[in-house]
């Protein structure tokens, strides 16, 4: 854009531009596509290699008219498995972005882990990337963002509080450890006046349904939750919690680390959906047997302006 502002190309993967074709829309378990992937490899892998120097040349074209930089959507991917992946998907993924301009990012979009979403192994995290809109063609690492996940920029010391605030001033961004065992972001975030809304999926530790049925999991076992931090912090930014909670100095702070998250109900939860309604913005998010709502936070970095337009 003259360069005045960062023009950023996409396209969708293979995988998911091969779902859509097999399955005419989205899916809850893509039953259609992986049937086609395990029963008959040769033409999946035929279907790919097709779809993939499509995306390949869509990319290039973007590319030669002038982006800066382009990103892959690989939405459905996460219903694969990582072994299933690097199998039937990962070959193709490469081949869509071969021979791409040596100096042209490329950002590569996939959904996270929903395979199996009863594992408690892996700490998750969510990560939070600044946009400084800096063209640069190196690869950014977790070391690059500042772990934010014991909130010391809320509950640490003075001097802690200001050596976070200078980490994340010369950081990429931030991301949070999610503690409880196996929890895991199961749905995009949102973004509302300066608030970063997310939703995460707790498996239980025992009982209900078939342990070896992934999908069972989304109607009857586990905990949802809601997360409401800073866009630029990973702060607090709401009363969620009833806990006392005291900063490193001993002192009784008014948000703290417990404030971010509140528990909604059972199941896997959708992504929050905000809706701006005559009261104000509400956030709706979808739970066994129906939907929670309440109003969104209000931030003091966000200001309405009204004004008259005489003619």
């Amino acid at each position: 854009m003259d360069g005045r502002v960062p023009l950023i190309g996409f396209s969708g993967a293979p995988f998911t531009l091969a779902s859509y074709l097999i399955e005419g829309g989205g899916s809850r378990n893509y039953i259609h596509t992986k049937k086609l992937m395990y029963h008959h490899p040769e033409a999946w892998h035929s279907l790919l290699t097709l779809l993939a120097g499509l995306v390949n040349g869509y990319l290039r074209g973007q590319v030669a008219a002038g982006a800066e930089a382009v990103q892959l959507f690989d939405s459905w991917v996460g219903c694969l498995s990582p072994d299933d992946y690097r199998r039937y998907v990962l070959p193709h993924t490469r081949a869509a972005l071969a021979g791409i301009a040596p100096d042209t990012p490329v950002i590569y979009f996939g959904t996270g882990d929903r395979t199996d979403p009863t594992e408690t192994d892996i700490v998750n995290r969510f990560y939070a990337v600044k946009n400084d809109w800096a063209v640069t063609t190196a690869d950014l690492a977790e070391s690059d963002l500042v772990d934010v996940t014991d909130d010391l920029i809320q509950l640490g010391t003075a001097a802690q509080r200001a050596a976070v605030q200078a980490s994340l001033d010369a950081g990429k961004g931030w991301y949070i450890r999610l503690e409880n065992p196996g929890e895991k972001v199961v749905a995009s975030p949102r973004v509302y006046a300066g608030v970063v809304y997310f939703t995460t999926y707790t498996p239980p530790t025992t009982g209900g349904g078939d342990p070896g049925d992934p999908c069972a999991v989304s109607t009857v076992r586990g905990v949802a939750r809601l997360y409401a931090v800073h866009y630029k912090t990973g702060a607090s930014v709401h009363d969620f919690s009833s806990t006392v909670e005291t900063n490193a100095e001993s002192e009784v702070v008014e948000l703290g680390k417990h404030d971010r998250v509140v528990a909604l109900g059972t199941a896997i939860p959708s992504a929050p959906v905000i809706a701006i309604l005559e009261g104000g913005a509400r956030l709706f998010v979808g739970v066994e047997g129906g939907i929670v709502s309440m109003p969104t936070i209000e931030t003091p970095d966000m200001h309405r302006y009204f004004w008259h337009q005489p003619f």
